[in-house]
């Protein structure tokens, strides 16, 4: 394929996803499509479905600050404003085992019976990303494998640096405090960057 024809390819995707997009941020603001099935690991409805605690964490304190600089785009000015309008306490995080997980890989897109949990994933604006809706709404219809066990080391952007390291990588903190857990298999996308598998290696 010649240079060209890639920026071609590439630009008609990018403004495909693009408008795609904005039709999915309007049904998210109206709680519309997915963003209908996102619940809470805390919730009753949660519990309902079976998804336990196995060890957690206490909410902890922080100072607000302001970013310097800042991107003027809509991914960015939300997470502005959840810095400067958001709560100055954390919500509580840990390690949750559920049964009957569909997992869409490589997106890590996820479902509990009709369910999604929004603190598996950075934001819930993630729903508007075409990549990852569809890696969503086509799981029910693609080939599964079934897995016994297994955890979860992965969720939307797990192939960004940052995500990665700040995001995933510390909740193996988690799985290192809870001795059931680490006979489970650690389950990552074949199609991870070499810097996913080279923070597992033990050192």
């Amino acid at each position: 394929m010649t240079l060209g024809w890639a920026r071609l390819r590439h630009r008609a995707k990018v403004s495909v996803g693009n408008q795609l997009g904005l039709i999915f941020s309007k049904q998210c603001e109206i709680n519309r499509g997915p963003a209908r099935q996102l619940i809470s690991v805390f919730s009753d409805e949660a519990k309902r479905l079976g998804v336990q605690e196995n060890i957690i964490s206490g909410p902890s304190s922080g100072d607000k600050v302001t970013p310097e600089f800042i991107l003027d785009c809509m991914i960015e000015s939300e997470y502005r404003s959840c810095l400067v309008f958001g709560e100055a306490d954390t919500t509580g995080s840990g390690a949750f085992s559920a049964a009957n997980v569909d997992v869409s890989l490589p997106t890590a897109m996820h479902r509990i019976g009709n369910n999604i949990l929004k603190e598996m994933m950075p934001a819930p604006c993630v729903l508007a990303n075409p990549k990852y809706y569809f890696g969503l709404v086509t799981m029910r219809f693609r080939r599964k494998r079934k897995l016994r066990e297994g955890v979860l080391l992965a969720m939307p952007r797990h192939h960004n640096f940052f995500h990665w390291m700040v995001e995933i990588l510390p909740r193996l903190m988690f799985y290192d405090r809870c001795p059931r857990l680490q006979l489970a298999p650690l389950i990552v996308p074949k199609s991870a960057p070499p810097f996913v598998g080279e923070s597992l290696i033990p050192t």
